[in-house]
């Protein structure tokens, strides 16, 4: 099955692959990229600006970051101290467990589905505006928080002998 979404998750020197796959195949909701002009289709063709317009796959193409003219920079690869890679470890071992597909809903698809009747219908679609709290947060003091609120109490296992002070006698 082919992925849907490629990319990581980084905080600090850690780095985590992550890759998306799609659950779902029935999308009844697609859009077409058109010309408003002629209500033709557009054409996104990806092509290699250095060799001759040749079409580049998308499993080969990286970003890179051109820190000096014609010197790009790509798939960094560092390590993360101890500690970050520790509270790495123990965020996805709290956030890992069993998958239930209907403990989630398409709110997205909803609300296109609600739109596009809204608009065949005749009326007016109006965007939300855009909240923002504007505030800063300290990312390793909310994963710290994260991993205290997800880890689960860890119970010891304690063996009790009881010790009798008569023997039977038989």
């Amino acid at each position: 099955m082919a992925y849907s979404y490629k990319g990581s998750i980084s905080f600090g020197l850690v780095y985590i692959p992550v890759t998306l796959h799609s659950a779902v195949r029935d999308n009844s909701i697609s859009f077409n990229m058109i010309d408003k002009k002629t209500m033709s289709r557009v054409k996104y063709k990806k092509t290699c600006a250095d060799c001759d317009g040749r079409e580049v796959k998308q499993e080969d193409i990286v970003k890179g970051f051109e820190y000096e003219e014609g010197n790009p920079v790509k798939e960094i690869k560092e390590q993360g101290s101890k500690p970050e890679l520790k509270m790495a470890k123990a965020l996805i071992e709290g956030m890992s467990g069993k998958f239930n597909p209907s403990d989630y809903k398409d709110e997205y698809r909803r609300k296109v589905q609600e739109a596009i009747e809204r608009k065949i219908a005749g009326k007016e679609i109006v965007s939300p505006k855009e909240g923002g709290s504007g505030k800063m947060i300290d990312l390793m003091e909310a994963l710290t928080k994260s991993l205290e609120i997800t880890q689960k109490p860890k119970t010891s296992k304690r063996v009790t002998t009881k010790k009798t002070s008569e023997r039977k006698k038989a």
